[in-house]
């Protein structure tokens, strides 16, 4: 199992390294003029020409592709059963029984927050922390546009 694990972590730490090395290549290729960078409303597109921008992206994607299979070869490890003594009757007092854990999270795509949450309290607060992502994108958006004018 050791062999498997060591394995696993070169394959992250391989997939990490042509990421880097691919947005190094990608710079390269637009600090050449073999490629160019662009907004398309708020994503950023990126177009070459040349060997750099091509093995700058095949290095990303390799990259994506060796990262994700070293994290998620193992998979994700059944929970151990608890032992017979250590679970609460059904008659204890809510106080006994521990509370389900509470998660959410926030995904930005470009300025707009998707927001989740396990319940309302803290779906509200990535609410609150979305909104305030999605000011300071637009507001470095504008920004950069304001200082790009002449």
């Amino acid at each position: 199992m050791a062999g498997i694990d060591r394995a696993m972590r070169w394959l992250r730490v391989l997939g990490l390294v042509l990421l880097v090395a691919g947005v190094a290549l990608i710079a390269a290729s637009v600090a050449t003029g073999q490629g160019h960078v662009f907004l398309l409303l708020v994503i950023p597109v990126y177009t070459g020409t040349g060997v750099l921008g091509f093995l700058g992206i095949f290095a990303v994607f390799l990259g994506f592709f060796l990262t994700t299979l070293g994290s998620a070869w193992r998979g994700i490890p059944a929970p151990a059963a608890p032992p017979p003594g250590s679970v609460p009757p059904a008659d204890a007092p809510p106080s006994a029984v521990p509370s389900p854990a509470k998660y959410g999270g926030v995904v930005m795509l470009g300025p707009i927050p998707i927001v989740f949450g396990s319940d309302m309290q803290v779906a509200k607060w990535m609410m609150i922390l979305g909104l305030i992502l999605a000011a300071l994108v637009i507001a470095t958006f504008l920004l950069f546009s304001l200082s790009a004018l002449p």
